[in-house]
């Protein structure tokens, strides 16, 4: 009888646990974070991360025909100068990532972001965004 009463806690303990995980209530309201999300419902306002720059402007948006190709595909930088990377607002999550770099950047559905680099390491290096890189959304930065 015992083990029969650890056997049911220990099922409605797991059954309960996996409602929470999988999001058993519908009354949550989520915020942006830092990982990859579903596309936007279009229903948000547009915010604005990493404030003002201070670098030469670079501004990048997402190919018109195709939103998971890099528009430029391709950039080229100054050692050691500043840039101010500016992000177009989009639909979807997407990074921008060279590795080689150190830069990772973030940005989540109907988010502007502002973000300056500073790259410090001369050469190519690829560039991606990590959850759409099978998908061909990446380029080349070259630092000379």
């Amino acid at each position: 009888m015992r083990k029969g009463l650890l056997l049911i806690g220990a099922l409605a303990l797991a059954l309960s646990l996996g409602l929470v995980a999988c999001g058993g209530s519908s009354t949550s309201n989520p915020t942006p974070t830092k990982t990859p999300v579903a596309t936007s419902s279009g229903n948000t306002t547009p915010t604005s991360t990493g404030g003002a720059c201070s670098g030469t402007p670079v501004k990048i948006t997402q190919h018109e025909g195709n939103s998971y190709f890099f528009d430029p595909k391709t950039y080229d930088f100054q050692n050691g100068k500043t840039y101010c990377l500016d992000f177009a607002v989009t639909k979807e999550f997407h990074t921008w990532t060279v590795e080689a770099l150190g830069i990772d950047i973030f940005i989540n559905a109907d988010e502007h972001v502002k973000k300056d680099i500073t790259p410090t390491k001369v050469g190519t290096f690829p560039l991606k965004c990590i959850p759409h890189e099978a998908l061909g959304m990446t380029g080349t930065v070259t630092v000379s």
